[in-house]
């Protein structure tokens, strides 16, 4: 399966494997070129968000990137460089979002998968709510 560029935000490439609405679980595999810059190339990809209800799960399969992550809307941004194997586990009112200036040194692959709360292959018709950003 060959690497999707995200026209809009260069650099940004896509992999979708499973999009279900129905079951309200999605997982995608994305590549960020090395000395990928968010404020350079887009500020709707990587923009800070949370989700009200669902759950969302995130492994560095390789290479480095950096974050940020809030304790709240209205406290300043923590910023963290995550590598290889690294793990993020967001439940449900977790903020976070690309780090400001570049994101990765080196380029960077990472699976994301989202899923509904309550979510159960066989018989969860919850979709994913759409999430909330946070600032402008």
């Amino acid at each position: 399966m060959p690497w999707q560029p995200i026209p809009e935000t260069p650099g940004l490439n896509i992999k979708r494997l499973v999009d279900d609405p129905s079951h309200g679980f999605r997982a995608n595999m994305w590549y960020l070129e090395a000395g990928w810059d968010g404020g350079a190339k887009s500020r709707q990809f990587g923009r800070p968000f949370y989700y009200k209800q669902a759950y969302q799960l995130s492994f560095i399969i390789a290479g480095d990137m950096n974050i940020q992550a809030y304790r709240s809307p209205t406290q300043r941004a923590e910023k963290l460089s995550l590598r290889t194997h690294s793990f993020i586990d967001r439940a449900p009112m977790a903020i976070f979002g690309l780090a400001d200036g570049v994101v990765t040194e080196g380029g960077v692959v990472w699976i994301e998968v989202t899923y509904a709360k309550g979510t159960k292959w066989s018989d969860s018709l919850a979709p994913i709510e759409e999430p909330t950003y946070v600032g402008a």
